[in-house]
């Protein structure tokens, strides 16, 4: 077995999570950086809800890229020997 090395499970579930969040943070920085360009054109009830649905899905997508580098970080640093 893998004695001694990175949890391979725990690796690569990190590098799909970490996947996952960036795609989540690029849609939500997208949306945010559009709605930003375009402000110029007049605020209204619904440009401040998408402005606020995009920072939290931006947001969002931060929080499970941090996860997922904390996941990556306890499978090399694992100490338990494999099953």
């Amino acid at each position: 077995m893998n004695e001694g090395g990175p949890n391979v499970g725990l690796v690569l579930i990190g590098i799909f999570v970490i996947l996952f969040g960036a795609c989540i943070a690029l849609v939500g920085g997208g949306c945010t950086l559009f709605l930003l360009a375009s402000a110029g054109q007049g605020f209204g009830a619904d440009f401040a809800m998408f402005f606020l649905i995009s920072l939290v899905v931006l947001g969002v997508g931060c929080l499970i890229l941090w996860g997922g580098f904390k996941v990556v970080k306890a499978g090399y640093s694992s100490d338990e020997p494999g099953p």
